[in-house]
């Protein structure tokens, strides 16, 4: 089976996160916005999954996808400007 480059590039940023979350090198603050991070890779990942299932019709399956596609980026979102406010608060 062959993986599209996006489905790729998400797990990749997922494995760097549960890395990062888990190695002890981000401190008690930290943790929490790559959590929403982990968050929003994760829905991206459902959201490619649910592309290669085909049980639902075509503009249900379109919907739903873009339900997917919206809750992770405003994840990605919330959780990359919290990581950079907390890098700059020190």
């Amino acid at each position: 089976m062959v993986f599209s480059a996006e489905l790729d590039l998400i797990l990749v940023v997922f494995l760097i996160a549960v890395f990062l979350r888990y190695s002890g090198y981000l401190t008690k603050e930290m943790k929490r916005p790559v959590g929403y991070i982990l968050g929003g890779t994760l829905f991206l990942l459902i959201n490619q999954v649910w592309g290669l299932w085909t049980g639902f019709y075509p503009s249900v399956q379109t919907w739903i996808s873009y339900v997917w596609g919206i809750i992770a980026f405003i994840l990605i979102l919330i959780g990359g400007l919290w990581t950079t406010f907390e890098f700059i608060k020190g």
